[in-house]
């Protein structure tokens, strides 16, 4: 699902269930997130897909459906090198922050590097926190041997909407 719901031939099958996953990390745990930041979020933003262009962007149509929400930000696509490196040159911030607290969304958590490269970049901006909320996490047993044997030590571990994301209770 988190590889085809931004094809836009199929984004309709798809998107209940993204909006759901999303929703409950939303509504479950957003004063959780107030609580660990000792602040609310004043924005939201989007960790923009560099596969699909911006119209077709299914994240952040998701989001703007949701209400309510603090202000939108916008970052758009810099300087785009597919690299799963650090890169805060990959995003740029649509306008100047000051001290803001913004809430950063990204779909999955595959290196961490577009979620991280975009919180460096808003904080270049003049964030005074990023908080992030990852929809899903790809785990790759096959591909990556710390994954692996997380999967093996904890058997058990499966995904709970009632754990926070940020305070893990």
């Amino acid at each position: 699902m988190m590889y085809q719901y931004k094809n836009p031939r199929l984004a309709s099958q798809y998107r209940g269930t993204m909006s759901l996953l999303l929703v409950l990390g939303i509504e479950a745990h957003l004063g959780c997130l107030a609580a660990v930041a000792s602040a609310p979020a004043d924005y939201w933003c989007v960790v923009p897909s560099t596969k699909v262009p911006p119209p077709e962007q299914q994240l952040r149509q998701i989001v703007r459906s949701l209400e309510p929400r603090p202000a939108e930000l916008t970052v758009e696509l810099g300087n785009v090198v597919e690299s799963r490196t650090l890169d805060p040159a990959r995003y740029k911030p649509f306008s100047r922050l000051d001290g803001e607290h913004v809430l950063l969304i990204d779909d999955s958590w595959v290196t961490g590097s577009s979620a991280q490269s975009a919180a460096a970049a808003l904080k270049l901006a003049g964030a005074g926190q990023v908080s992030t909320l990852i929809v899903a996490r790809i785990l790759d047993p096959a591909g990556w041997p710390p994954t692996r044997r997380y999967l093996n030590s904890t058997p058990d571990a499966i995904y709970d909407p009632q754990v926070c994301p940020w305070g893990g209770r």
